[in-house]
């Protein structure tokens, strides 16, 4: 029996550097590891990570110590005898190259590579010898990971299939096998984020350089420029494999799909299998009786060019609902026909702010059916990282790639959201709800009360006629030469990078970054609606801290649908600053486009 451990390892914010990697050898091999590590650790279970910042079982251990533990386990590891192979990617590279692919594709691509690796490694050096696969357990990956080992399966040669596992097997961290792949793992994460963020003044670490001494370790480094040229070389890719994306849309909506990682899965799968067919009877697409040949050798190019297909169905407009248009869609009379029709003409975005707000609802009932709502949106939708993610990250890829700098290139995609969604860890527990409640109250009280504070503080000094002073006019006067709207912009810019832009840079800024110009936006409507005394409109702005931070996602979306006055009155006036075509909607007139749209199909 061959045993295949394999973990995944990336920065503390994902978003840098992402890596798979496995380890491979005979049982007994594995054997002699479990017994010197177990005595190593004395009964410890190790995690790379908290053995290097002294956190989890490591707690309180001083670091002299715990570096010596892991240089030991280091050499145990590269005594052992047994092979490690891994991928790692510049997370970054990626998504300027390809700023559409979907969240899960890298930790697919990684996990599919990896795998085809140690399968042709093993069957090369233990023909027949049966194989064992094993993975740490990740709920957010156990699903996609077992579809493409059936890929994989379905690709083997004739005859593979008898030592090749039914799937691979996802256990805890407590496998000593696990154990030893995540040190392995997060060495060659920890390698490439050194080498392309750390300069040429950059140091391997020991435990990287004593690994690669036994020349039994090895990895594939994926930078920027691979998946530029991987970018440049698609059009050959889509000729080789006969996928593209008009043919993907073409199988979208024969088989009634919506576009997501699986149905990307299926797709690749449906092509390999009619290519299999056509090579059972000597024709392939080209005519060729060589299909079968080309198949297996392109397996690697088939997922390329399923995973960075751009632009998927982009016909379709995209729509947001806030926490108030989400609960009328809950309370929606014809709650399956608005659902399938807003299935047939839009795109849905979710915000991580919403579901935060869904998960504070006091009855247990109500937020059920709201995440319910939710994750039948899902089906055809997506969710979005939160606003202060995209508020720090903005800056942080201006400052990197500057003039090569786009915020449309930033994927904000959440699968973590969407994996809460479906699985309702936390959205089922009322403890949390409240947690969440009273959150989520003290900070808009504490928004709200920096400006009310400002106006009861100053409001004597302001001038009788600030009370009738138009909201067009406050603005104008907030972004006037040297006004106070780009003193929050350097402000809310240097939080993120620790570089204070003067007004020239912070203009260019926002310019070329809507999303940013739109939450900063936010804090000039609250500045109007609650830091200076107004007549007799004074209700004509009261949008709370989330409701006006929404404005983050405007950009995103075609069509953003609420069910409070306030914050619709101040979207729509942000949209129009900002200069963005989204049509900002309270409910009830978005119902009615969309059952009109309805009979203007029917009669069309």
């Amino acid at each position: 029996m061959i045993s295949i451990y394999g973990d995944e390892s990336s920065d503390s914010n994902a978003q840098r550097v992402y890596a798979v990697a496995a380890l491979q050898g005979p049982e007994d091999v594995w054997d002699e590891l479990r017994t010197l590590w177990r005595e190593r650790l004395e009964g410890k279970v190790f995690h790379s990570a908290d053995c290097d910042s002294g956190y989890g079982n490591f707690r309180g251990m001083l670091p002299e110590v715990r570096g010596k533990l892991h240089i030991d386990l280091t050499s145990i590891l590269a005594n052992s005898g047994l092979i490690g192979w891994g991928l790692a990617i510049d997370l970054k590279g990626c998504t300027l190259a390809f700023p559409e692919v979907l969240a899960d594709h890298t930790a697919n691509s990684c996990f599919f590579r990896t795998m085809l690796f140690h399968v042709d490694k093993v069957h090369a050096d233990h023909p027949s010898q049966p194989l064992r696969i094993v993975f740490d357990r990740n709920k957010k990956t156990e699903h996609y990971s077992r579809l493409l080992f059936e890929y994989l399966s379905e690709e083997s040669e004739p005859g593979n299939t008898q030592w090749l596992p039914r799937e691979p097997e996802f256990v805890s961290r407590e496998e000593i096998g696990v154990q030893a792949a995540d040190l392995w793992v997060r060495e060659l994460m920890k390698f490439l984020d050194g080498t392309i963020f750390s300069g040429d003044n950059y140091k391997p670490r020991a435990q990287w350089e004593i690994l690669l001494k036994t020349k039994r370790f090895g990895a594939d480094l994926q930078f920027g420029a691979y998946f530029q040229s991987m970018k440049d070389q698609m059009p050959t890719l889509e000729s080789k494999t006969g996928m593209n994306r008009e043919k993907y849309i073409s199988w979208l909506r024969q088989k009634k799909r919506q576009d997501n990682q699986s149905n990307r899965i299926e797709y690749m799968r449906d092509v390999a299998a009619n290519d299999r067919r056509a090579a059972e009877n000597n024709v392939d697409r080209t005519g060729s009786s060589d299909a079968r040949k080309r198949r297996h050798l392109d397996t690697k190019d088939f997922w390329e060019v399923t995973g960075n297909n751009r632009g998927i169905d982009r016909n379709r407009s995209r729509i947001i609902f806030d926490t108030s248009g989400l609960n009328k869609l809950k309370d929606e009379p014809d709650q399956q026909g608005v659902l399938h029709k807003l299935r047939d003409a839009y795109e849905v975005l979710i915000s991580e702010t919403s579901v935060v707000e869904l998960s504070a609802t006091k009855d247990a009932e109500t937020r059920t059916q709201l995440v319910d709502v939710c994750e039948r949106l899902l089906s055809f939708g997506h969710c979005l990282m939160p606003h202060n993610w995209i508020a720090e990250e903005m800056p942080r890829l201006n400052a990197r790639y500057r003039d090569r700098f786009r915020w449309d290139d930033v994927d904000i995609n959440a699968p973590m959201i969407r994996d809460e969604i479906l699985q309702r860890e936390f959205l089922s527990q009322d403890r949390m709800a409240e947690e969440s409640r009273q959150f989520a109250k003290e900070n808009n009280k504490r928004f709200v009360d920096i400006f009310e504070e400002a106006r009861d503080k100053f409001g004597a000094d302001f001038p009788d006629t600030i009370k009738d002073v138009s909201l067009a006019e406050f603005i104008a006067q907030d972004k006037a030469v040297g006004g106070p709207f780009w003193k929050t912009v350097a402000g809310w810019y240097r939080r993120a990078r620790l570089i204070t832009l003067d007004e020239g840079a912070a203009r260019e800024f926002i310019d070329r970054c809507p999303p940013f110009h739109a939450l900063a936006m936010g804090a000039v409507i609250a500045h109007y609606q609650y830091a200076i005394p107004r007549g007799s409109e004074k209700a004509e702005f009261a949008a709370g801290r989330n409701d006006l931070f929404m404005a983050v996602y405007l950009p995103y979306c075609d069509v953003f649908v609420t069910d409070d006055v306030g914050q619709q009155n101040a979207l729509r006036a942000i949209a129009q600053e900002v200069g963005l075509g989204v049509k900002v909607l309270s409910y009830p007139d978005f119902r009615a486009a969309l059952l009109c749209r309805r009979v203007e199909s029917a009669t069309a």
